[in-house]
């Protein structure tokens, strides 16, 4: 890896557990995450704007598609972060929603190709859904709006949640509005030039920096039991990765 991929990650690695740190003190619903999804759409509109006057780039349909399969993922994910941290000590949830992704893919793999394909780099799956050869930039934005849709018509259901999400927790939503989507296209971009086997586990680095600002920041209890269990899932990832 080099050393430019390296600082993509970890860089990406300590946005995605600062906004998750920024989610667990928010612990809003699904009218939070409608809210800092449209947020996003906002933040991120100048910078598509000009990526598509200056690169002109040709939007494929299965561009779209993979960006809306990503949509549909990412609402139940988001939406079941939130109930997760409304319950639970960022310092558990956390880490438990990064470490589960490797898994759960290395898992799918397995089931689908076979069990020949967990000896080979089931982690070439485990960091991302495909993009369909998307630009990160454009591809994070497509599946930002369709999350916003998605949600739309729970948002205004919930119109007074979403007024008092706004009202309650307006910087911890343009805070993730900002990061999420930033943490995602670093390592998008880093995946453009590094093999996947490489990135997946050094992605991982955030469940340690998570697991840090809850203990530390949160002063969450069990600290030392928890950052072992954290190196244990960093640890997994990377013999995962290197299966």
């Amino acid at each position: 890896m080099t050393l430019l991929a390296l600082a993509l990650v970890l860089a990406a690695a300590f946005l995605h557990a600062t906004w998750n740190l920024l989610a667990k003190r928010a612990q809003g619903a699904a009218e939070f995450v409608w809210l800092f999804a449209t947020l996003t759409l906002v933040a991120y509109a100048p910078a598509v704007v000009a990526y598509l006057l200056i690169a002109h780039p040709v939007v494929r349909g299965v561009q779209v598609l993979f960006a809306a399969v990503s949509s549909v993922i990412h609402v139940g994910y988001f939406v079941t972060l939130q109930r997760g941290y409304r319950a639970g000590d960022l310092s558990l949830v956390y880490p438990l929603a990064r470490g589960s992704g490797p898994a759960l893919a290395a898992l799918c793999c397995c089931v689908w190709r076979g069990a020949e394909a967990c000896t080979s780099r089931a982690s070439t799956t485990s960091a991302t859904t495909r993009t369909g050869d998307s630009p990160p930039l454009l591809y994070s934005y497509l599946s930002e709006a369709g999350r916003a849709l998605l949600l739309a018509p729970v948002a205004w259901r919930g119109r007074g949640a979403v007024a008092a999400a706004w009202r309650e927790s307006r910087g911890a939503a343009w805070g993730i509005a900002v990061l999420s989507p930033l943490a995602y296209i670093l390592v998008l971009t880093a995946m453009t030039f590094t093999p996947i086997s490489l990135v997946a586990p050094a992605r991982e680095i955030s469940i340690l920096v998570g697991t840090l600002m809850g203990t530390r920041l949160l002063a969450e209890g069990q600290g030392s039991r928890r950052l072992v269990g954290a190196l244990g899932m960093v640890a997994g990832v990377a013999l995962l990765a290197l299966a």
